[in-house]
């Protein structure tokens, strides 16, 4: 029988009791802010499968274990769904396994790991662990800065563990060097390199601090932190970043709806203003003053306030998508506040949903250039700077708290180089006038 086939056989009593339940979760949603196509487009149809999937393997949801969920989403991988998609129904499922506890019809979320992430460390490993989160959690570390250390001490502990080493005393400087070994080694499926460079080096800066830390706290020698070599990087020279013209093609595609239209709005804001994606995403109404043009951010990162000049480009856009687009394509969201909201969702815009969007309006634009989000901040200090503008100016615009960040826009494009080369070389303008 297909894993998706529709249940024809009447229904019994259970099945009665779980769409009863699935009915009360779907009113649930709807009281809480989430719009109509989420409830009835989006989480509906996944959900009624996953029913009807228990259904014919006489499951109730008392019984749903581990097993049982990856076993619902192969049959999804088989028909040929993206992993996008796959990650959109682990999210419906995510969120419906908590209303289940919550509600106590089952008792452990199969999708979560039962097991504690800390139970795998030795003593030791997990007395000072947890002190190092602590520290970084009272010191107002942001939430994905968390996220990132955490997932970088957690692989090294890890890798010491696998390696029967399980205590600091027994580390020595070749461990540090082979762990940086491995994670350059490491492959995917294809053979390439699982781990970027610059990914390795932002994992070694995150554990070189946790090392010295331990060096303060005596469980490893004085400058032991040295024996982590970082990677060299190669110089690439406007790898994502736009040119004008491409700026100006990419800014004149048009919108085919309301929703297009905020896509193009927070890529025309995010370069006129140079913000984080996050930073953008996160501004509220209040934030805004029209009048003089300016913008109350809230920095990503350290969680500083700060104010951005948004120009004439960029606060016309904003009145326009708050006066005529907001309205319809957030109409059935909460009142929450914030400027930018998912119109399926109903609740916050999602960078990764921005970033999507993004990639069709670069193929009607006819780029082919790997480009995120976060590339509009790059043009924009890159620009500024072609443009004559200081570095302690443009940093003080990107929210850069040293210059040694600002730095890394003073690499000039080639299409600039060759452009200086042409008309400052005494050879290139004999050459030049004589044509």
């Amino acid at each position: 029988m297909p894993l998706f086939k529709a249940n024809t056989r009447s229904l019994q009593r259970g099945d009665k009791m779980m769409n009863n339940i699935l009915n009360d979760y779907l009113e649930y949603m709807k009281t809480c802010g989430y719009a109509e196509n989420t409830v009835y487009i989006s989480t509906r149809p996944v959900l009624k499968k996953f029913i009807d999937y228990l259904n014919e393997k006489h499951i109730g949801f008392d019984s749903v274990n581990m097993n049982v969920v990856p076993e619902f989403l192969d049959g999804f991988k088989k028909l040929g769904f993206k992993k996008s998609t796959i990650y959109c129904y682990v999210k419906r499922l995510r969120c419906f396994f908590k209303y289940l506890l919550n509600k106590k019809y089952i008792h452990i979320n199969p999708l979560k790991n039962e097991v504690p992430e800390d139970k795998c460390l030795s003593d030791e490993f997990k007395e000072y662990y947890d002190l190092y989160i602590t520290m970084k959690i009272n010191e107002n570390t942001c939430r994905n800065s968390m996220k990132k250390i955490k997932g970088s001490i957690r692989m090294f502990l890890g890798y010491l563990e696998e390696r029967e080493i399980r205590t600091f005393g027994r580390i020595k400087k070749d461990d540090l060097r082979e762990f940086v070994k491995y994670l350059g080694d490491k492959k995917d499926e294809k053979g390439n390199m699982f781990y970027r460079p610059t990914s390795i080096n932002r994992y070694l800066s995150d554990l070189k601090i946790f090392v010295m830390w331990l060096s303060k706290k005596g469980k490893l020698p004085a400058g032991f932190s040295n024996n982590l070599i970082f990677l060299r990087k190669a110089q690439e020279i406007s790898r994502n970043i736009l040119t004008r013209k491409e700026l100006v093609s990419l800014f004149s595609v048009k919108a085919n709806d309301l929703y297009d239209f905020m896509i193009k709005a927070i890529c025309v804001i995010q370069y006129a203003t140079g913000l984080r994606i996050k930073e953008l995403l996160s501004l509220e109404v209040k934030d805004i003053d029209f009048e003089k043009k300016e913008l109350m951010i809230y920095e990503a990162k350290t969680g500083k306030e700060r104010v951005v000049m948004a120009g004439e480009v960029g606060i016309n856009y904003l009145k326009i998508f708050m006066e005529c687009v907001r309205p319809k394509v957030c109409c059935g969201s909460q009142d929450t506040g914030k400027i930018f909201l998912s119109y399926y969702e109903g609740m916050l815009l999602n960078e990764n949903t921005v970033n999507r969007r993004l990639k069709e309006f670069l193929k009607k634009a006819k780029i082919t250039k790997k480009i995120s989000t976060h590339c509009f901040r790059h043009s924009y200090g890159t620009h500024l700077l072609e443009n004559g503008l200081g570095i302690k100016e443009v940093s003080s615009l990107l929210g850069h708290k040293d210059l040694v960040s600002t730095e890394r826009y003073t690499r000039l494009s080639p299409e600039r180089l060759r452009k200086t080369i042409n008309f400052c070389h005494p050879r290139e303008r004999i050459l030049s006038c004589q044509n």
